[in-house]
């Protein structure tokens, strides 16, 4: 009602003073402007601000929920079928195809041949055999320090026969080897005004060799193993001067439950030389019982060889230890080792022959006896592909052989032997780095520091030798390799022709070599070697060839 009556009252005021506001509103005078619009208008708003403030209800009452259940357990029934598994299978490595033969034949400057023929059996279970042939010379000649050009006479033939007969638990071998090698005694003082007849200055060596040796095959290493060898060795020269040597050696060892193993080795040397070299035979017979263990983390061995050098009635005991052990501190990565050790070097006539060639006929050498050989290393891998070794030794040595020039001659081209007691020094290292299959490096280093009682010098021997071989295999299809080998600075006595000492300085040997397999049964090869050109000297006035160059083939059937 109340609403009525406002609405009926405002309808009455605004009749009533409208008709009378009408005539004030036409009496205005009419607008006559020009209106200027600076910009369009833009509307805007101004923000806005919401009060910060929530609602809360504060209630004293507390409502906590409260239920009550039951858990009924049901089984789940499931179907479960068994399905068998297939057997996996062993797949064998692929064999590599072996040939039956070989077949290497170079030709290089200094007129050098070189020939090389095998011929084997393939793979068999029960045996095996293989013949070996091999020729290599040096027709060329060789310039001296006064310029004068002579021929080494320089040449290698040998032949190697052998066969394998393999039962269940053993093995029976045998070998039948013959050499004849030749050199020139070439090397005469550079001071001397002569020509060398070729036919005086000949040496000619024959070797003829032969070997039984049995062993046993056991899966079980807790068998007893043992090996044995029946050896003869015949040196014989164009003088006239032979030696006769037969050897004798016998291994026997067992493995017990503990891991720990007890061997025993058996040893007799007899050696018969010619009247021209010795009037005396030496036989050396020696027994050597230890016992060792080698386990992951370390091994172990202790032994000691019981020797007796006999020369007629003369009797030399010995007694030389041996001892190793080693730890795995990590496994395969950090491995230290140490140990002791001694040993009797038997110089006779075949060891001397080989080490040097053109020494004096008939040239007597007496044993030597490394009384004590100390030595602490440490080894393992830096990574799957690098692998080293570092070691140092310290050795008493008594009475070794140093070559020196044989002045009683007036050439002095044949070699003697001087003899000393000394201590040596040797640090060694060696690292590996396999890259792959195709890439490797090795690198090799030692220095010997020689304690000398009476010498002045280690005749001919050097402090420092060093090398390092590279191998890369491209494809199977180029093969590449290269060595760089480095002797340092040796030293010769003083003779009647040289009135200082005589120092022999040290040189850097490097070689390459390359092989283009056509197929997998013909191959092309190109060898460089001395590509620096030094005029090596291993012996004192005796220089090696320089530079040369060898290619050829190989050829498998």
């Amino acid at each position: 009602m109340n609403r009525t009556i406002i609405k009926h009252t405002i309808t009455f005021i605004t009749a009533f003073l409208l008709p009378g506001m009408t005539p004030l509103m036409l009496a205005q005078d009419e607008i006559d402007k020009e209106i200027v619009v600076v910009k369009p208008y833009e509307p805007s708003l101004s923000d806005a601000f919401k009060i910060n403030v929530l609602p809360s209800v504060s209630d004293s009452i507390s409502i906590r929920p409260d239920f009550n259940y039951i858990i009924e357990p049901k089984k789940f029934e499931t179907a479960f079928h068994v399905r068998p598994i297939s057997p996996a299978k062993l797949v064998g490595v692929p064999l590599k195809k072996l040939y039956k033969s070989y077949l290497k034949i170079g030709i290089g400057n200094y007129l050098i041949p070189l020939g090389e023929l095998r011929v084997n059996s393939l793979r068999s279970k029960k045996s095996q055999w293989g013949l070996s042939l091999r020729h290599y010379s040096i027709n060329g000649k060789i310039k001296l320090d006064n310029d004068q050009k002579v021929s080494p006479g320089y040449f290698e033939n040998s032949g190697n026969l052998y066969g394998k007969k393999i039962f269940n638990k053993a093995y029976l071998a045998g070998d039948l080897k013959g050499a004849w090698d030749g050199a020139n005694f070439y090397g005469y003082h550079a001071s001397l005004d002569t020509s060398l007849n070729e036919d005086d200055v000949k040496q000619r060596y024959l070797k003829l060799d032969g070997r039984l040796k049995m062993g046993s095959i056991h899966k079980d290493s807790a068998h007893v193993n043992y090996t044995w060898s029946l050896d003869y060795n015949y040196t014989g020269d164009r003088f006239k001067n032979n030696e006769h040597a037969f050897l004798l050696n016998a291994n026997v060892n067992k493995r017990f439950r503990s891991g720990n193993t007890l061997g025993l080795g058996l040893s007799g040397k007899y050696y018969r030389p010619s009247l021209s070299i010795d009037s005396i035979n030496n036989t050396v017979v020696s027994a050597k019982p230890w016992i060792g263990k080698a386990t992951a983390d370390f091994s172990y061995r202790v032994g000691v060889e019981v020797l007796a050098d006999i020369r007629g009635d003369d009797v030399a005991p010995h007694f030389y230890p041996d001892a190793y052990l080693q730890i795995g501190v990590v496994r395969g990565i950090l491995v230290p080792y140490l140990g002791a050790g001694g040993k009797l070097q038997v110089n006779n006539h075949r060891p001397v022959v080989e080490e040097n060639r053109y020494i004096t006929p008939g040239l007597k050498v007496a044993n030597t006896s490394h009384n004590l050989r100390a030595y602490v290393g440490l080894k393992g891998s830096l990574s799957r592909a690098v692998s080293y070794d570092i070691s140092a030794s310290y050795s008493m040595i008594s009475k070794m052989p140093f070559f020196i020039n044989d002045t009683t001659s007036v050439l002095g081209n044949t070699f003697t032997v001087t003899y000393d007691d000394l201590r040596l020094t040797r640090i060694r290292g060696e690292l590996l780095i396999q890259q792959s299959d195709r890439l490797s490096f090795l690198l090799l280093g030692r220095y010997d520091q020689y304690d000398l009682d009476n010498l002045e010098k280690p005749w001919h021997k050097p402090e420092i030798t060093a090398s390092f071989a590279t191998e890369y295999n491209l494809r199977n299809k180029i093969l590449l390799d290269a060595s760089l080998n480095y002797m340092g600075q040796r030293f010769a006595p003083a003779t009647a022709l040289d009135n200082e000492m005589i120092t022999l300085k040290g040189f850097v040997d490097l070689n390459m070599g390359v092989e283009y397999r056509y197929t997998k049964l013909l191959s092309g090869f190109l060898r460089l070697n001395n590509i620096l050109g030094a005029r090596n000297y291993f012996w004192n006035q005796y220089p090696a060839i320089g530079f040369n160059v060898m290619a050829g083939f190989t050829y498998a059937l």
